[in-house]
């Protein structure tokens, strides 16, 4: 049992030393359709037409072009994959509403990446698609706590591995 606690203790270390906190910061968009922004009542036609965009809205924000000036116009000193990999770009069920997230060890360089993520692929977007613009849904934020971290399966994994060095070492003492 001792050796399962101390087990558990280095692992509850190993996560609070050398495991990086990643935060996330998101913003929401709606997307109109040039047509939709001319009527007051969008048609079956403009949804179906809206939800086909946010496949496209989606693959521009991931796009390289977007992200190299993304990169160029943040200073930033990380290469097109790096920052691929930070993003995520989700749709909300049955809507035209976009969700984009950076996650990053830095809170602030998270929201300030969203931010620029936002402001650039929708330049490419109005530019590229038939979209009269968007408006923002929820504003980017500066995350205060961090991603959950797997502290919780380094503790149990930590027990687990007490625990069979124990059985092993008891079983080869009965043993021999």
């Amino acid at each position: 049992i001792l050796t399962a606690l101390m087990c558990s203790m280095i692992g509850y270390i190993f996560t609070q030393k050398f495991v990086k906190h990643k935060y996330v910061s998101n913003t929401k968009l709606i997307i109109f359709t040039a047509e939709a922004n001319n009527e007051s009542q969008p048609s079956w036609d403009d949804l179906q037409l809206s939800f086909t965009l946010l496949t496209d809205c989606s693959l521009i924000v991931k796009s390289r072009d977007v992200l190299e000036d993304v990169i160029q116009e943040l200073d930033l000193s990380i290469s097109y994959s790096e920052l691929l990999e930070k993003i995520d770009v989700s749709f909300m069920s049955n809507s035209r509403i976009i969700e984009i997230s950076v996650t990053d060890e830095d809170p602030l360089q998270a929201m300030i990446i969203v931010k620029k993520l936002r402001e650039v692929s929708m330049r490419y977007i109005t530019d590229n698609l038939e979209v009269s613009g968007s408006k923002i849904i929820q504003k980017e934020n500066i995350p205060h706590n961090p991603m959950p971290s797997y502290t919780r399966y380094y503790v149990m994994f930590g027990a687990i591995i007490g625990i069979l060095v124990s059985s092993l070492v008891l079983a080869g003492i009965y043993i021999f």
